[in-house]
């Protein structure tokens, strides 16, 4: 063998064993670290566009971020999650649905917004025996109709009742007219009102309900005028319960305003601008961006630096959402089951959107604060 030859395969040697260790450097420190990880697919079905975007994007982050965290606290799982958009349509809520069981074999699903797309979900994750967490869909209808189906918003029975309750002690010989979205939503608080309000002696006036979509509410405001209501109660959503209220303090409508949690969007103060001045508000959820609570001022600063923003109200419910499901997994194991019977044991579990606690119906339970729009800003009207 002459020495050029020799000097070729000496060369080829070192490259090789350059190569083999310039491979093994950058792999893991333990390969089987990579085999051993457990993928595991999270579905989410929300209202990404349409009249309720605001809701879906917002949860859609909360998601996202509960998804990161959870990947880089263990390595154990890694955590994926499949967005569908429902347009807040049941009927596209559906075919999502539809779309994510037959494609990604989810362990839990995370959905709907709207309590009218939620309920044309529960009946197929019920028979797929698959959990459906919803971050904000309310209707009393809801309660009960599948073991698989959990909510981390509580159910309007509670909200509705909690309306009637503040409104008798605030304000004296109330007289009261509902404009409510004629859907689940706005049908379930409507009725909730008006069945409390008797009991309490409240005067109801009368009610009128509107079609979803609805932008001129002039001609059953001016029935309302006629009434001379000292409160007006707007079971509705943040684009059209802005849009109704600017209408009537354009039309000289004098009464105060009571809406839902569904109002606490920036878009409100957008729409209504200062016709939304004094509007008062619950929110069934003990969420507080500037609350002291180290496990909250964790979450917010975490987000932020994820998202360059502060996380509202509907990022609050989604992480949780998210948060339960994959607390299941890690604790119990990447089942369907397992993630429900997890869920479904939880009677303190220290969500960022409030404590909750979950009853035999998956119906979740949490403190109810009375809120206000004030200089422009959403306010607790203890801090008023």
């Amino acid at each position: 063998m002459n020495k050029a030859k020799i000097l070729r395969l000496a060369v080829a040697a070192a490259v090789a064993i350059a190569a083999i260790w310039f491979v093994r450097t950058r792999m893991p420190s333990d390969v089987s670290e990579l085999s051993n990880v457990s993928v595991v697919q999270i579905g989410a079905v929300l209202p990404l566009t349409g009249e309720v975007a605001s809701y879906g994007t917002g949860s859609k982050e909360g998601v996202e971020f509960a998804v990161k965290e959870a990947n880089q606290a263990q390595k154990k799982y890694r955590f994926e999650v499949t967005f569908e958009d429902s347009k807040g349509d049941p009927k596209t809520a559906l075919n999502a649905l539809q779309s994510l069981l037959a494609t990604r074999n989810p362990v839990a699903i995370v959905g709907e917004n709207v309590s009218s797309a939620t309920l044309a979900m529960v009946p197929v994750i019920d028979s797929a025996m698959v959990v459906l967490i919803s971050p904000s869909a309310s209707a009393p209808s809801l309660s009960g109709m599948s073991p698989y189906f959990f909510r981390v918003f509580p159910s309007d029975t509670e909200e509705g009742a909690f309306m009637v309750n503040v409104i008798a002690n605030r304000v004296p010989n109330a007289k009261v007219c509902v404009v409510y979205v004629n859907n689940d939503y706005g049908v379930g608080l409507k009725d909730v009102f008006v069945s409390g309000a008797k009991e309490r002696g409240i005067t109801v006036l009368n009610t009128f309900g509107y079609e979803k979509g609805a932008t001129d509410f002039r001609p059953i405001l001016a029935k309302v005028k006629a009434l001379e209501p000292n409160v007006v109660y707007i079971p509705s959503y943040y684009q059209d319960g802005a849009t109704l209220l600017k209408q009537a303090r354009e039309l000289g409508v004098t009464a105060g305003f009571w809406g839902g949690t569904t109002h606490e969007d920036p878009q409100f103060l957008i729409i209504a601008g200062e016709a939304a001045e004094g509007f008062h508000y619950p929110v069934a959820a003990a969420y507080d961006a500037e609350s002291s609570d180290a496990h909250v001022q964790s979450f917010v600063t975490s987000f932020h630096s994820s998202f360059g923003k502060e996380p509202g109200l509907l990022a609050a419910l989604g992480y949780d959402s998210a948060k339960l499901i994959i607390d299941g997994v890690i604790k119990n194991g990447p089942s369907r089951d397992n993630v429900r019977e997890f869920i479904a044991e939880q009677k303190s579990y220290p969500g960022v959107s409030g404590t909750m606690t979950f009853d035999d119906e998956g119906e979740v339970h949490k403190q109810i604060r009375l809120r206000m729009v004030k200089d422009g800003r959403f306010v607790d009207v203890s801090t008023e």
